[in-house]
């Protein structure tokens, strides 16, 4: 069974005590949480000498979490990555939301829910024995412009399999969009490693969506090639280099997920040779966002680390960037009496060879 244990973290603004919640299995395997921004704070994931690694980059107190301008392992939204000009359509309702990056909407907007202080519970499943973790947080009509009042839950959930589950729920009273993703930054070296360079990556998506200067999408959905082909596995460093991607230094682009019939899709397989410590990232979502932390600066992490740029990547699942805005992208509208769901799983195994 899996174990779920609550450590004082520190104090919130308000002097409201905060927990930070630590998901372990039988394998040693940890997931650390803490209910600012419903973060995974510390994921400790063991390598092929099974020695345990901390793979995502993270803060250790109260206050990193608070400010979290690069989003470290928090949940985002109401809608995750951009829309165009902080406007959009909403059920025939022209919609002005906060305008955070430039002109642009990202993320949330600067209220957002990502350094909010949300409600926690601890939860048991006695037919299974897996314990898990749930953030809860009531966003209201008007928060950063979108409309309705909308409820929002986040479970976390560690299983014997080294998988940790991540799932997503929202309700609203007026109909509203919704994108919601978690934004850990990996280094499957350790959080302190350095360069994810010599990471390996498969993406099990031919195709994604250009953008422009503004990193906003064109509208087109194009097939990837050169440096965005992932259909075999490859490192990340040529891509660092890459003339193609030489104005935003890396990978941030959404790639649509080859979908099957089943509701859970493979999307992405990410490795390191040197720990041995691979990732396989399964969702329900249809799109995932790479991310090479191009523009990471970070001064003071876990252990008193700073975090530079290519220090980690992100592999976001996600609905698609702007999509309000895009009509051949799938919507992202969420009704009143509709529930949002939306489930993603990290998978961790070894390479028992280098490779």
């Amino acid at each position: 069974m899996t174990t779920l244990r609550a450590h004082r973290f520190g104090e919130w603004t308000d002097g409201q005590s905060v927990d930070r919640l630590v998901l372990t299995n039988d394998n040693g395997m940890q997931a650390h949480l803490v209910p600012i921004g419903a973060s995974l704070q510390s994921l400790l994931v063991a390598d092929r000498d099974g020695e345990l690694r901390d793979v995502v980059l993270g803060f250790d107190d109260v206050a990193g979490y608070a400010e979290n301008e690069p989003y470290l392992g928090c949940t985002v939204g109401r809608f995750a990555n951009r829309i165009a000009d902080a406007r959009c359509d909403i059920d025939g309702t022209e919609t002005t939301l906060t305008a955070n990056a430039g002109g642009d909407h990202l993320h949330g907007g600067s209220i957002g829910i990502s350094r909010r202080l949300w409600a926690s519970a601890m939860e048991q499943d006695p037919s299974t024995g897996l314990a898990s973790a749930s953030f809860y947080l009531e966003s209201p009509h008007g928060e950063d412009g979108y409309p309705g009042n909308v409820t929002l839950r986040v479970r976390y959930t560690l299983d014997q399999q080294n998988s940790l589950h991540i799932e997503y729920f929202a309700r609203t009273d007026l109909p509203t969009i919704i994108n919601l993703t978690n934004h850990s930054y990996f280094n499957l070296e350790g959080h302190n490693a350095g360069s994810v360079g010599e990471h390996t990556l498969r993406l099990f998506a031919a195709q994604y969506t250009p953008t422009n200067e503004r990193l906003l999408p064109t509208g087109e959905i194009a097939n990837t090639t050169g440096a965005l082909d992932f259909s075999t596995t490859k490192p990340l460093a040529p891509g660092f280099e890459d003339k193609a991607l030489a104005s935003i230094g890396g990978y941030d682009h959404n790639f649509v997920i080859d979908r099957s019939d089943r509701r859970l899709t493979l999307a992405a397989v990410l490795a390191s040779p040197e720990s041995g410590i691979r990732m396989a990232v399964t969702t329900s979502e249809p799109a995932v966002q790479l991310y090479t932390a191009n523009s990471l600066a970070v001064d003071c992490g876990k252990g008193g680390v700073g975090y530079l740029r290519h220090e980690a990547v992100c592999l976001e699942t996600q609905r698609f960037p702007d999509a309000p805005n895009q009509p051949a992208f799938p919507p992202a509208m969420l009704f009143p009496d509709a529930l949002f769901y939306s489930k993603t799983i990290y998978r961790f195994d070894t390479l028992r060879q280098s490779v």
